[in-house]
């Protein structure tokens, strides 16, 4: 019993950040004036998100949050389950040193090569552009590094029984290896959704035009008045972005949760 008391009050004290989120995005701004806080939101509308839905580049933006984490998923999946098969089924010579060569570029600050990136995607003219913005997730050393490990954990026997019956490198993969690897696939996929979709700064460096803003940086044009030429911004159109960008996220969970935690666990185990 004391257990789930404490639960209980863990489990508020995580959830409230995000009440009083949207507690205040449903308040007028008139109330964020009275300087007085407020445990439930008092004179309820829903004009800030009116506001928000009126904006000519909100569809652009909520388009742009789906699109570039949406393509760095694919490519992530698609690069890191085909990098993860070779390091984890195929003997040649460097195998094992490419794979911890790999796992020590998971070691470096990202900080620190984000002038160089910056410096490629200017050099190839990305700047501006989606693919910036959802390439560097290409080659992400800890999506190679989960595929490997779930790889690991798949029977030789059923690659030997695909080149027993005649199939090519392609349907191995594809028909045999891809399957057994789904729940782990979609885990990383999370993972990279989660991430990209997060990525503030980087995302900041590579935008110069409104159409090519994501919810993310609306959310601190909101925060700076920027957006809405006031000096004093709203913090309601502020909440009622943040509450909007969260959506995506909360989708993607309650639709994937069960891989969240089961995909990871499959490179645990090794049989």
């Amino acid at each position: 019993m004391i257990k789930i008391i404490i639960m209980f009050i863990i489990i508020l004290i995580f959830l409230f950040p995000y009440y009083w989120m949207v507690s205040l995005s449903l308040e007028p701004a008139s109330v964020a004036l009275e300087g007085k806080p407020h445990w439930f939101p008092q004179n309820i509308t829903l004009a800030n998100y009116l506001f928000m839905f009126r904006l000519r580049w909100f569809p652009k933006w909520l388009f742009n949050s789906i699109f570039i984490p949406g393509m760095a998923v694919i490519l992530t999946c698609l690069s890191a389950s085909m990098a993860g098969y070779v390091l984890a089924k195929k003997k040649f010579p460097g195998n094992q040193f490419i794979f911890f060569l790999m796992i020590a570029t998971m070691a470096i600050p990202v900080n620190t090569i984000l002038l160089p990136r910056f410096l490629v995607m200017k050099r190839l003219g990305l700047i501006n552009t989606y693919p910036s913005m959802f390439l560097i997730y290409m080659a992400m050393p800890f999506g190679i590094f989960l595929m490997k490990q779930i790889m690991s954990t798949i029977p030789d026997e059923i690659i030997e029984s695909g080149q027993i019956d005649g199939a090519s490198e392609w349907q191995i993969y594809w028909h045999l290896i891809v399957p057994m690897a789904r729940p782990g696939i979609i885990a990383l996929g999370m993972f990279t959704f989660v991430m990209c979709y997060g990525d503030y700064f980087w995302q900041l460096l590579m935008t110069q035009t409104e159409a090519m803003r994501t919810l993310p940086l609306a959310i601190e044009f909101f925060r700076q008045g920027t957006l809405t030429h006031k000096i004093i911004p709203d913090i309601q159109l502020t909440m009622a972005a943040a509450f909007l960008a969260s959506l995506p996220l909360l989708v993607l969970y309650s639709l994937f949760n069960k891989y969240f935690i089961e995909g990871p666990s499959l490179g645990s185990i090794k049989g």
